[in-house]
């Protein structure tokens, strides 16, 4: 094996030494095997002989950079969210689970490795969309529990140049919130395991703010 995918293989096996897993001795192998079948199948039938290609060459050679370099993109990506990233506990899990095959590390999208940082920016993408149109709450007791109902303003131009507006209650969604109990929801589905496994349905309430997943 060159070099190169010998440190990849050893970084991993720290990683998963630090994190005193059991009976997980194969994964940092398997691992790097996914990386080189990853690569052959985004690079086609351009050679891959590593002592050829993740040999240094000189700048003017473009066919260094491109192999050697996406090798390394590949294991960065994975080395990052099984270390440095805040839900790699989440992921490591997965695997354990056997929810997620070692070897298929390399081949899935950010989104994948890491879908709850995803889905916190979602959930934010989704506030400021709201907090940029004309929506409005009304602070209301329910069961003991200071909550929000959102409104939307609606506006409407009559014949005579005339705009009036007027507040509507937005509907109930499909979901009920296990907090405050109540049907103003919003969700989104979102593919975080492998690609036959169901869908993760992502939810947050707009009354109370409290969000879950299922």
């Amino acid at each position: 094996m060159h070099s190169v995918r010998e440190n990849v293989v050893a970084r991993l096996g720290v990683i998963f030494e630090k994190e005193e897993l059991d009976n997980v001795e194969s994964w940092p192998a398997e691992i790097e095997e996914g990386i080189m079948l990853t690569l052959k199948k985004e690079k086609g039938s351009q050679d891959l002989d590593l002592k050829k290609n993740f040999k240094k060459q000189g700048k003017k050679n473009k066919s260094y950079y491109p192999i050697k370099e996406h090798y390394l993109t590949l294991a960065r990506k994975i080395t990052s969210n099984l270390s440095l990233c805040p839900n790699k506990d989440d992921l490591i899990d997965r695997l354990l689970e056997g929810l997620v095959n070692p070897r298929e590390l390399a081949s899935m999208p950010h989104i994948e490795l890491d879908p709850n940082n995803f889905q916190a920016q979602r959930t934010k993408e989704l506030e400021d969309e709201e907090n940029k149109g004309n929506r409005r709450w009304k602070t209301k007791t329910v069961r003991g529990m200071n909550i929000k109902i959102p409104y939307d303003i609606i506006e409407s131009v009559h014949e005579d140049g005339t705009v009036t507006k007027e507040e509507i209650e937005v509907p109930d969604g499909m979901l009920t919130c296990g907090k405050c109990k109540m049907k103003k929801t919003s969700s989104y589905e979102m593919q975080t395991r492998s690609a036959d496994e169901p869908m993760t349905i992502f939810a947050t309430c707009l009354c109370c703010g409290h969000r879950w997943r299922f």
